[in-house]
């Protein structure tokens, strides 16, 4: 058994990542993006930080530290490994440094590591339940003594039942919005402070029922053509863009601002997706069932809770960098496909 073949197998057997029937540049994609994000954890809670002593607990590492070493990690495993071109996207050179940094982002993101003036902190070790037997571990779980399977950036501690430690520890995990989709308008509806007031400036209007990208479903708006009842307009400035919702009854329109933490967290997406609910147009998305893997690929974005789950759940499919198009393993499926649900999102197999 050459190099490259021990180091695979020992990637495996450490992350319980394996091919499973996947073709296989999508499985040395997947390892790599894994691998790299256990690199991380190594950088930021492993021994290297020993020499802090009791001060361990406190240690922070730069980000730039974390970043020069991990790209000359991804160099080497991506002249090791057979990986498509068409992963690296527009990054023509395979550049390691590029797919390191998506890496460090994507653990932030998934809040495996926390990120705080450019210094890279540790986060406790904390579980959280989502089926029976299947509890998400984020945090520091180098030392935990577990066997955890690796799904994209995030670690997974899988039983075939109720494991009884971790039902003692786990949290269950809630959801920031709790309302149903179907109820979420008529919650906006009279939940926002109203004030009677007309759109005054350029803005444009969220048209529901129009397919693709939600991102490229706004239009102008002309105030005479408000349609009755909820609508959401924003402003058309590219660098600070405000969004509002906006009620029409009859001739009234009244309008209320929306805070910053639903544009910061991307909240604003599940109001898009519950204004097309009620106009009985869904979001969708498309799956297909191949093999072990479910292959995902929304048709717009989620707000961050979702998408920070779906990311906990799956690796990036056609580029690195893709949030959109997601490879899933079977066991994962169920807790994607009721979180879809929860969204109004449908689904269609092909």
């Amino acid at each position: 058994m050459g190099y490259s073949e021990r180091l695979l197998s020992s990637m495996e057997k450490r992350m319980q990542i394996f091919p499973e029937g996947r073709k296989e540049h999508e499985f040395n994609q997947c390892l790599v993006y894994s691998a790299l994000a256990e690199w991380v954890r190594s950088l930021v809670y492993g021994e290297s930080n020993g020499e802090l002593g009791e001060e361990k607990e406190q240690a922070c590492v730069d980000i730039l530290y974390v970043q020069h070493h991990l790209a000359g990690i991804a160099d080497a495993f991506i002249d090791l490994f057979h990986i498509q071109e068409a992963w690296f996207g527009t990054d023509q050179r395979r550049n390691g440094s590029s797919l390191a940094s998506q890496v460090i982002q994507d653990m932030i993101f998934t809040g495996n590591i926390m990120e705080i003036h450019r210094d890279l902190y540790p986060v406790p070790l904390r579980y959280y339940k989502y089926e029976s037997g299947l509890y998400l571990a984020l945090g520091d779980s180098i030392l935990s003594g577990k066997l955890f399977k690796t799904v994209g950036t995030s670690k997974w501690a899988v039983y075939g039942q109720q494991n009884k430690e971790l039902e003692k520890i786990a949290r269950i995990s809630t959801p920031i919005v709790d309302i149903p989709i179907d109820k979420y308008c008529e919650k906006l509806d009279s939940a926002m402070p109203w004030q009677v007031q007309e759109p005054e400036g350029y803005y444009q209007i969220f048209k529901t029922g129009s397919p693709g990208k939600y991102s490229e479903c706004w239009a102008p708006l002309e105030v005479t053509a408000l349609p009755q009842g909820l609508s959401i307009i924003r402003s058309c400035n590219d660098f600070n863009k405000a969004y509002f919702l906006v009620r029409r009854t009859r001739d009234k329109v009244e309008m209320a601002a929306l805070d910053s933490w639903y544009i910061e967290t991307k909240e604003y997406y599940r109001i898009l997706y519950a204004l097309n609910r009620q106009h009985s147009f869904p979001g969708g998305c498309t799956v297909q069932h191949k093999g072990q893997f479910y292959y995902l690929k929304l048709w717009s974005a989620l707000p961050d809770q979702e998408q920070r789950l779906l990311m906990d759940c799956s690796w990036p499919h056609r580029t690195y960098d893709d949030r959109y198009a997601r490879v899933i393993p079977e066991r994962f499926w169920g807790i994607i496909r009721r979180m879809l649900g929860a969204l109004g999102i449908e689904i269609i197999e092909n």
